[in-house]
């Protein structure tokens, strides 16, 4: 009997996927189904899933603080999910990853791309909340960029990291860095929304990008290689949003690039995966194939948040099972099968 996982992803583009055997079986975004864009909460695929095959296990992705008070202990108060996945499994049992975010990402890039060993480069807006203790203050910070050094064996070491915070503590080490400033894919997403757009819709000035110039009027983005927080005071409607949209690409990508390069000086290793929200960014991506000629890059295909129910289940399998087999994605189709006969029905719909 094939030992199947349930991996979902609660948040924004909420989706689920199925794992048998450290195999991808089943993919679906809950917008799929709902037609509701960006939709969370993916109850209505969880639904549809849990009505074709048995769960052994039901692994809630690394999203944000805020799921957290939904996953409280057994048997008091079930989260929503639990209680879905016992309706139709009663022994399932639950493994709650929400302070693993990068790490999901993570999994997801590193069991895809056929390496056996890698460095894995998540680059991403906001990840989970985590607590420090510096100079005797307790302060939490939002996860932004994370280099993993990757192995069927050894699992994944986090080596550079670093974090955002709502205080005024900026703290800096050899491998962590927490300043209170715009990361590089927050920075991209607030121009984004300056342009006209939502949050999820960088794709659009990514396009817009490649028809804009370099414009020295326009006030610089970053400092220190950071987010500079005077660009929030920028009166955009100066400029036009062509060149802006070329400043924050062009800038932001040569940034991540040196994301690649720290990763190629802590561990000199020449496959690397690329995931977090900025790995779809395909113009960005070509950059990197053009600066760094010798390195065998990976980019998830499904690198935004969606993505990581399938990285929470490769996670957890590899974590419990000790599996060593080399599953390289094959296809960038995840979702239902379909036999001819239910191919025929569904076309008479549209058939007169």
């Amino acid at each position: 009997m094939a030992y199947n996982i349930l991996g979902i992803t609660p948040g924004h583009n909420g989706s689920v996927a199925l794992v048998s055997d450290g195999e991808p079986v089943l993919y679906l975004e809950e917008d799929r189904l709902s037609k509701i864009k960006y939709e969370g909460n993916p109850l209505k695929t969880m639904f549809y899933i849990l009505q074709k095959y048995k769960i052994d296990e039901l692994v809630i992705s690394g999203v944000s603080e805020r799921y957290i008070a939904m996953i409280p202990p057994p048997k008091v108060w079930e989260d929503i999910y639990t209680s879905l996945v016992k309706k139709f499994n009663p022994e399932v049992k639950t493994i709650s990853l929400v302070d693993s975010h990068h790490l999901t990402h993570a999994s997801h890039a590193f069991y895809n791309s056929g390496f056996k060993n890698a460095s894995v480069i998540v680059v991403d807006n906001v990840g989970s909340y985590l607590h420090f203790n510096i100079n005797e203050q307790k302060i939490e910070a939002h996860e932004n960029e994370t280099i993993f050094k990757a192995s069927y064996n050894k699992g994944f070491n986090p080596l550079y990291k670093t974090f955002h915070t709502d205080s005024h503590i900026n703290y800096k080490t050899k491998n962590t860095l927490i300043e209170n400033t715009l990361n590089v894919t927050k920075l991209y997403e607030f121009i984004t929304k300056k342009l006209g757009w939502s949050e999820f819709e960088a794709g659009k000035t990514m396009g817009l990008s490649s028809y804009g110039k370099p414009n020295a009027n326009i006030p610089n983005f970053f400092a220190k290689s950071r987010g500079d927080k005077k660009v929030l005071d920028i009166d955009f409607s100066l400029y036009d949003p062509k060149d802006v949209a070329y400043k924050i690409q062009t800038e932001s990508q040569k940034l991540v690039g040196d994301l690649v390069q720290k990763s190629l000086d802590l561990t000199g290793e020449t496959n690397i995966c690329l995931s977090g929200g900025y790995g779809l960014n395909c113009v960005a991506n070509y950059y990197m194939k053009k600066r760094f000629p010798n390195v065998n890059f990976y980019h998830e295909p499904l690198a935004h948040d969606a993505g990581n129910s399938i990285g929470a289940a490769l996670y957890r399998w590899y974590e419990q099972s000790k599996d060593t087999t080399i599953r390289p994605r094959k296809t960038l189709y995840n979702g239902p099968k379909y036999t001819q006969e239910e191919l025929l029905e569904g076309i008479k719909k549209y058939v007169g």
